[in-house]
C-alpha cells in the first residue's frame, strides 16, 4: 500500500536520521535499527533501507511491497532501559505480518473502506510527498489513513485511484469517522483562573481539533481560541472571550512542554489562535537572550 519513498541511488542507508538527533545517539539508533531489520526479515526480504524506514518485499508476491517507519518505535524505545529493547521492539512487530489480501481489498472496495478512513495529524516527515495529506494546523501535516487491525495504514496517491473519489471528499469522510471517536473532554478553571477545555484520547485528540467548531463549539469563544496539540492524544482549548492569550500561555506553558516532551508521538510546540475555521501561530520573537510569545497581529487588532 505504499508507492516508492526510496532514492533508488542509495537503497541501504543506515545512518542515524537527523530528525532522530535529539532523541536517540547514532550508537543507539544503530542498535534499534539492527533489531528491527531482524524482525522485518521474518516478514520478507529487506529490499532498502532509508530516512527511518525499512521495505520489505513479500517473498510469496515480489510485486507487493511494505514500508516500516520506525519513527514511533524509536521515540518508544526512549522510555526503556536498553536491555528491555529487544522485547518492546519484538512487541511492536508481533502486530505483523500485514494482511496482504485485505489491503488489496480495501483499495478496491470503498464501501467497505470508507468506514475506516481517519485523519492524522502528524509533524511533517520526509516521506510526505507520497503520501495523501493536507495542510490544515501550520507545522503539521494531516494525513489520510485506514485504521484497521490495530495498524495505521497510511495512504499514497496510488491506493485510492480505484475509489474514483475527489481526495477533498476522502477527507470529509475521515473527518466524520473522527468525529464519532470517543474524546474524553472535561472542563477545568486552569490556576482557577482561565477556563479550559482539554481532550484525551488515545491516538485522535490532535485529530479532533481539525474541525473544532464542529465538534467542540462550546470551547470557542468570542475572540476565537487558544489552541494547543502536543500530542497525538491530547488538546488543550482555551476560549478567548477577553485579552487572555497571554496570560493563559504563561500560566500553562510549563505543563504544555512537559507533554510534549515526554509523549512518544509529539505533534506540535507551538500554541495557535483558532478563529473562523483558520489556525494562525503564535509568534515568537527574540529579545536580549529570552523567546517572547506575541499575539497574532489579527488577534491583536481586535482588543485596539
Amino acid at each position: 500500500m505504499y508507492g516508492s519513498l526510496f532514492n533508488k541511488n542509495k537503497t541501504f542507508d543506515r545512518k542515524r536520521p537527523d530528525f532522530y538527533e535529539d532523541i536517540v545517539t547514532k550508537k543507539e539508533y544503530a542498535k534499534i535499527l539492527q533489531m528491527s531489520e531482524e524482525e522485518c526479515k521474518r516478514l520478507g526480504k529487506i529490499s532498502a533501507i532509508q530516512a527511518g524506514t525499512i521495505k520489505v518485499t513479500n517473498l510469496k508476491r515480489a510485486e507487493e511491497e511494505f514500508v516500516f517507519h520506525l519513527d514511533n518505535l524509536v521515540r518508544k524505545c526512549k522510555y526503556y532501559e536498553e536491555e528491555e529493547w529487544p522485547t518492546v521492539i519484538k512487541n511492536h512487530f508481533s502486530r505483523f505480518p500485514i494482511d496482504e489480501s485485505k489491503a488489496k481489498f480495501l483499495s478496491k472496495d470503498f464501501e467497505y473502506a470508507q468506514s475506516l478512513l481517519k485523519v492524522l495529524v502528524r509533524r511533517p516527515k520526509s516521506m510526505s510527498g507520497d503520501l495523501v495529506h493536507r495542510f490544515d494546523i501550520p507545522h503539521t501535516h494531516s494525513f489520510l489513513i485506514l485504521d484497521y487491525d490495530e495498524r495505521f495504514h497510511f495512504l499514497t496517491p496510488e491506493d485510492i485511484v480505484e475509489w474514483a473519489i475527489p481526495q477533498s471528499e476522502l477527507f470529509e469522510i475521515a473527518l466524520a469517522n473522527i468525529a464519532a471517536e470517543k474524546i474524553d473532554i472535561q472542563e477545568v478553571y486552569w490556576k482557577d483562573e482561565f477556563q479550559l477545555f482539554t481532550f484525551f484520547s488515545g491516538d485522535f485528540s490532535a485529530s479532533f481539533m481539525l474541525e473544532l467548531s464542529k465538534n467542540a463549539p462550546f470551547a470557542i469563544g468570542k475572540y476565537g481560541a487558544v489552541v494547543a496539540i502536543p500530542t497525538k492524544g491530547s488538546a488543550f482549548v482555551h476560549p478567548l472571550n477577553g485579552d487572555t492569550a497571554l496570560d493563559f500561555i504563561n500560566a500553562f506553558d510549563e505543563t504544555f512542554a512537559t507533554f510534549h516532551r515526554e509523549d512518544e508521538v509529539p505533534i506540535s510546540e507551538q500554541y495557535y489562535w483558532f478563529y473562523k475555521e483558520i489556525f494562525e501561530v503564535f509568534p515568537e520573537v527574540e529579545k536580549g537572550n529570552k523567546i517572547y510569545i506575541e499575539l497574532p497581529p489579527p488577534l491583536k487588532r481586535l482588543f485596539e
